[in-house]
């Protein structure tokens, strides 16, 4: 009967995962899986909904948005910029 009841809890039960750099590769290929799995509930963040180099705007964010999982998936890929801009890179 527990066990009954716990496979119940388990399907009605949706993880929230979070994924940021949506717009990136990875971010991209996760979008196009994750609705073959109806059991979780994706959210899809890009630096204009969550700026990861500023910490009060995360912290603002995760005070008012709860996740199970979380995937940074998000990167600085300006290469060239990155070795202009040694303190922007030193953010991620």
């Amino acid at each position: 009967m527990q066990r009954d009841f716990l496979n119940i809890v388990r399907i009605f039960m949706r993880k929230k995962i979070l994924v940021t750099g949506m717009h990136g590769q990875l971010g991209r290929e996760i979008a196009e899986i994750a609705p073959s799995f109806g059991s979780f509930d994706f959210t899809f963040l890009d630096r204009l909904l969550l700026d990861l180099s500023n910490m009060e705007a995360i912290k603002n964010y995760f005070e008012t948005n709860q996740f199970d999982v979380i995937i940074n998936a998000a990167a600085y890929t300006a290469v060239d910029k990155a070795e202009e801009d040694v303190n922007l890179y030193k953010i991620f």
